[in-house]
């Protein structure tokens, strides 16, 4: 069958002209196979044993072995392919009868060079720059038209049949009529119409493409058509016949040249019979343009750093009972069930911890409440210990105390120390083991303060009133506050809390003066303009975000307008606003931490890395130097009406910031808004439009379109921004456009590409759904693959693979040439334990991969542009 397309608009004149150097030929090599061989020797083993004198169609022998090229109709996407000088034989279908003509075909390789577009599959393409070299003559000829000169004129009306040919062309594709050309008598021969094709064929090329001679067939010289089909060597003409002055050899002649689609003729009026009409080097000059001209960039990545480390399960909290914040906004917590203090940065990220159980130095016993000073020293209430530990900002311990100095015969043991706050040369005690209000200096030694006693019938929470020099204690006993000055005097009134059914600990607003006071049982804070008025609540019992149980403590935080609070019950600390509405919750060292993280995306209107956390059964993001900016999800506790994620597996995002996740265990699709809020969901489980086996992977083009790798349903399914159902394609098998567990998707333009995992390749469509190519096999060579996870799409258009169980990531051109790979198994830093997914920084500079079994982001780094 013949093979031509349309070649496409007009491709616009490269404004700098490379500079070609010599082709250079390679050693000889013989014709690949048998049908290469047979092809060669029908036309050219005469003219190499010398039993006539005339031009080669193909050359004295190839020039390369045998290749293979990508090609979307080949077996496993590929075909085999040899290079002559005068073209490239290649066998597309090898599975068909090799004793037909169109067996070995010759490409439309004259097409691929005047357009740029180089052809991977029958309807498959991929741009680059039309070629510079010249069509005919010497190499380093700078006035000689080149390939791209002649698709300035392949729109050129045909000339009327028996119209003598008197025009020259330029390099520049100018024009100019010549009527001493007339002496050569050369005309149009014959009008060709096909399909984007309406040209003219010169007399003396439509001569020797209907000629006969010696030819060799089934073994033995015999006279015949030099071809069978006129068109089968040189394809249809794409543009009219034109005179050049070209050097050959060092010097300039009249040569007359046309291109067809697979070869350009030349006839030289002055060559002796045989030679006047010749078939050009295109051969050697597609080879020079696809291999060394516009080959594609190898791209270069260093790895540089790594995002995170193992979420570690014994960092849990249990029961919380205190929570205060330094001058950095840096959070302590005592962890009362694990008798230890925690430490995290202003967002929330895991520092360090101390502590153990015990008696001993730095050990604690049930610790309570806790306070920071202006210097960063941290001060413990170590209840059951009865007294009160110091610490430097890094856990080091300082000193302890377990009485009070006031001045007095004798020393006032510590019972059980509830809580502790700083203010006022102090710090201040709340000790319900022996209903008393202790001031101790900061020092730990020196005349400290005991409050006025028969006040306070088991004290709780404390805090210090800077505007007031007051010292509140949340009396839980008699369900009131009880403020008392720097000299420990209590101050009447003491305040009832309206509605409270016991009171855990009290916080004074630093601007505001506004009063905020802990119902433990009730699981509600009251808040009062001042001490003593009608105020809000809000809150309750529960342990959805902004519901508590059982809440032990309260401190403002750093962060504007927002609230710590210890939710003891829960097992966690919860962050809200001053009127209530959530925002986060800390309970373990897992922000900033991966526990199994999956599919990764780089949102570029944040700018932040969005992170499948899908062990944790949440979505985490981060600043692309890794710090830690939010996280939502079944992990962190969910608003009430929001869906509760269960082990997602990827996250995509558009330019616009709206991001889409994989709900894989619960088969559905969320969408979320830029900063996490719910926005809609579909999808159930079941095997019909709309409904999953497993989502594993979800991507969003340039029209809103969403594609999710629907993997236990072996098919991909396409919706509208909106999550209505499009179309799907797929279905389960080895076939082309089949798949055993599809576990990745990315578009980019028009083409889809698919990771086929259990085929271990990667197959491209359309945004239809229909096939373009395919490539990869079992492997752990350079393009093979061992369950391969997902895939991903580079800014400058090159595909990357994460080949999962050869722990490594590749990287192709986007028609499945291999280009490089980096990894090996293992956890250093160059090392991979099954990656997943990966993405880009919105210039390519930095490549992100999520490497799975290491709980961690690696950071590789481009050196070349």
């Amino acid at each position: 069958m013949h093979q031509h397309r349309r070649m496409g608009r007009r491709v616009a004149l490269v404004a700098s002209v490379l500079l070609l150097a010599a082709f250079t030929r390679a050693a000889a090599a013989p014709p690949a196979n048998d049908a290469f061989q047979r092809t060669w020797a029908r036309t050219d083993k005469p003219v190499a044993d010398l039993v006539v004198s005339r031009t080669w169609m193909w050359g004295p022998d190839a020039f390369t072995g045998p290749l293979t090229e990508p090609y979307a109709e080949g077996p496993n996407g590929s075909r085999t392919v040899q290079y002559f000088d005068k073209s490239r034989m290649e066998i597309t279908h090898p599975d068909a009868p090799d004793d037909g003509l169109w067996y070995v075909t010759n490409g439309l390789l004259v097409v691929e060079l005047m357009t740029g577009e180089m052809q991977v599959g029958d309807a498959a393409f991929q741009q680059r720059l039309p070629s510079q070299a010249n069509v005919a003559g010497d190499a380093d000829d700078p006035t000689g038209p080149g390939y791209h000169t002649m698709a300035m004129v392949r729109d050129a009306a045909p000339l009327a049949d028996g119209e003598l040919i008197t025009w020259r062309i330029a390099r520049d594709g100018s024009l100019t009529h010549d009527p001493t050309l007339a002496v050569y008598d050369v005309r149009a021969a014959h009008r060709v119409i096909v399909p984007w094709i309406d040209h003219q064929v010169a007399s003396p090329f439509w001569a020797f493409m209907n000629s006969s001679g010696l030819v060799y067939e089934g073994g033995q010289y015999v006279t015949a058509p030099l071809f069978v089909d006129p068109f089968y060597a040189t394809g249809y003409p794409v543009t009219e016949a034109y005179w050049a002055n070209v050097k050959v050899g060092g010097v300039y002649r009249d040569v007359l040249l046309q291109c067809f689609e697979r070869r350009c003729l030349t006839y030289t009026p002055g060559n002796p019979p045989g030679w006047q009409v010749e078939a050009g080097n295109v051969g050697q000059h597609y080879h020079y343009w696809r291999y060394v001209e516009t080959a594609p960039v190898v791209p270069a990545y260093t790895f540089s750093g790594s995002l995170g480390g193992p979420w570690d399960p014994a960092t849990l909290m249990n029961a919380p009972h205190g929570i205060a914040q330094d001058s950095q906004g840096n959070i302590y917590v005592s962890d009362t069930g694990n008798n230890r203090i925690q430490k995290y940065d202003p967002h929330g990220v895991f520092l360090t911890q101390w502590g153990q159980p015990g008696a001993l130095d730095g050990q604690f016993a049930s610790p309570g409440g806790i306070a920071v000073d202006s210097q960063g020293k941290v001060y413990v209430a170590d209840r059951g210990n009865h007294r009160i530990q110091a610490f430097d900002s890094a856990g080091n311990w300082l000193w302890s105390a377990d009485t009070v100095d006031a001045g007095g015969p004798v020393l006032h043991q510590i019972g059980t120390p509830e809580d502790v706050a700083v203010g006022g040369g102090f710090i201040w005690i709340s000790d319900s083991g022996r209903d008393q209000l202790l001031g101790l200096p900061l020092t730990g030694a020196g005349i400290g303060v005991v409050g006025d006693t028969n006040v306070l019938h088991d004290p709780l929470g404390i805090t210090w009133d800077e505007s007031r020099s007051t010292v509140w204690v949340a009396d839980a006993g008699d369900v009131q506050l009880e403020p008392f000055n720097t000299s420990g005097t209590h101050l009447a009134p003491a305040f009832l809390v309206p509605g409270a059914q016991s009171i855990t600990d009290v916080m004074v607003h630093a601007t505001t003066g506004e009063v905020y006071v802990l119902d433990s049982a009730g699981g509600a804070v009251w808040v009062a303009p001042v001490v003593g008025s009608s105020g809000m609540l809000f809150g309750g019992v529960g342990d959805t975000l902004g519901r508590f149980n059982q809440p032990m403590a309260l401190v403002q935080a750093t962060i504007a307008d927002t609230v710590w609070i210890a939710d003891t019950g829960n097992s966690r600390v919860q962050r809200l606003s001053l009127s209530g509405v959530a925002y986060e919750t800390l309970r373990d060292n897992r922000r900033g931490r991966y526990f199994f993280p999956g599919g990764i995306v780089y949102s570029p209107a944040l700018p932040y890395l969005l992170v499948a956390d899908t062990g944790l059964s949440r979505i985490q993001g981060v600043a692309p130097n890794g710090s830690f900016w939010t996280d939502w999800g079944a992990g962190t506790t969910v608003p009430v009406g929001e869906p509760v994620l269960l082990f997602p597996a990827d996250v995509t995002a558009n330019s616009t910031g709206a991001l889409w996740v994989a709900d894989t265990f619960n088969n559905r699709i969320i969408e979320y808004s830029q900063w996490g809020e719910y926005v809609r969901h579909w999808g159930t489980a079941g095997t019909g439009p709309g409904q999953f086996d497993g989502p594993l992977s979800v991507a969003a083009d340039g029209a809103g379109n969403i594609y999710v790798a629907d993997s236990g349903n072996h098919r991909i399914q396409m919706f509208d921004s909106q999550g209505n159902f499009i179309t799907a394609w797929g279905g389960h098998g080895t076939l082309l456009g089949a798949f055993d567990r599809p576990t990745g998707v990315a578009v980019s333009g028009n083409d889809v590409y698919v990771v086929d995992q259990g085929n271990h390749r990667v197959q491209r469509f359309d945004q239809q759904g229909n096939f373009a190519g395919t490539w990869g096999e079992f492997g752990s060579g350079p393009g093979q693959f061992n369950t391969p996870a997902d895939i991903a799409i580079a800014p400058d258009g090159n595909v990357y693979v994460a080949d999962a169980l050869n722990h490594r990531v590749q990287a192709f051109t986007p028609d499945g040439t291999f280009l490089a790979a980096w990894g090996s198994s293992g956890s250093g830093p160059t090392q991979f334990t099954t990656p997943i997914d990966i993405a880009f920084s919105p210039t390519g500079d930095t490549m992100y991969v999520t490497d799975r079994d290491n709980h961690r982001i690696q950071l590789l780094t481009r050196l070349n542009p």
